[in-house]
């Protein structure tokens, strides 16, 4: 149970980081007029 809560938890934060990474991508492609 505590390896799934693990796995569940790296899912959670990397699928925070990637919207992140991609929220400031379109941004940039914005900022750029792209």
């Amino acid at each position: 149970a505590a390896i799934v809560m693990v796995c569940i938890a790296a899912i959670a934060a990397i699928g925070t980081r990637t919207n992140a990474l991609f929220e400031n991508a379109t941004t940039e492609m914005q900022n750029h007029g792209m």
